[in-house]
């Protein structure tokens, strides 16, 4: 449970977080993928983040036990697989002055987001944990502070009501993007919201489902390991070398 990317197609995951911005209430896929394979899962949105239903009594929030989970659930994880979930949430605000100079020649000091944190740590009945955080706040806001990506997932949004509007395969994000991947990340997406003025770039194969394969960027080589269906869409996957092979 919660490594099924590896025993589907038997690559390892690096060391790192899992970062999934626009996530809403698809989330109970990429937990089970990858929870046990990444030291944390970060969601983000700036709407509600909907987690799955962990079916367990032991439920702990600010250390206090409550007689259930609260909250609205999307999916569920079968029964006597967690045996305790501890919550915490917390409030902080996050400078991203430093991220706007290095990336977008914007010296103006010091920039200050409100980042709603949720902190929810699952201990199962093998003695393993799945950490995972769900950050009420902009996906790329979000990207600024992360370091260490080893798993990117992103699939179904949209510029239209409901999707983040955000450009995250424009030359620009996507630059911010890699920077924070590690070497041999997993990117696994559909392709949503590639820029319209930039559709021929090297990175096509991201949005291109009828496209897709092995490509160069900047000093890195994405391989293209396969297609996944889920969620109603078809997303490729790739692992993401930091050393360009080519």
């Amino acid at each position: 449970m919660f490594d099924k990317f590896y025993r589907e197609y038997n690559i390892k995951v690096p060391e790192g977080i899992l970062f999934y911005p626009g996530a809403g209430e698809d989330t109970l896929e990429p937990i089970e993928l990858f929870g046990g394979l990444v030291d944390k899962l970060v969601f983000a949105d700036i709407r509600e983040i909907t987690l799955p239903d962990t079916n367990c009594e032991k439920v702990f929030y600010n250390s206090v036990r409550n007689r259930y989970y609260s909250g609205r659930t999307k999916g569920e994880i079968e029964k006597g697989i967690v045996e305790e979930v501890h919550i915490k949430t917390q409030s902080t605000n996050i400078d991203i002055g430093n991220a706007m100079f290095k990336y977008f020649d914007m010296d103006i000091g010091s920039v200050r987001t409100v980042n709603n944190i949720r902190v929810e740590d699952w201990y199962l009945y093998n003695k393993d944990k799945i950490k995972i955080n769900t950050f009420n706040n902009d996906g790329f806001l979000s990207l600024l502070n992360l370091t260490d990506i080893s798993v990117f997932f992103y699939r179904g949004d949209s510029q239209g009501e409901g999707g983040s509007g955000q450009w995250w395969f424009s030359p620009q994000v996507f630059k911010v993007l890699t920077s924070r991947l590690t070497d041999g990340a997993i990117i696994i997406t559909d392709g949503a919201n590639f820029h319209p003025s930039y559709k021929m770039v090297s990175w096509s194969p991201l949005r291109d489902r009828e496209n897709r394969q092995d490509f160069p960027y900047n000093d890195m080589y994405f391989e293209y390991i396969g297609e996944r269906e889920g969620y109603g869409r078809s997303c490729g996957i790739w692992r993401v070398l930091r050393r360009n092979r080519k």
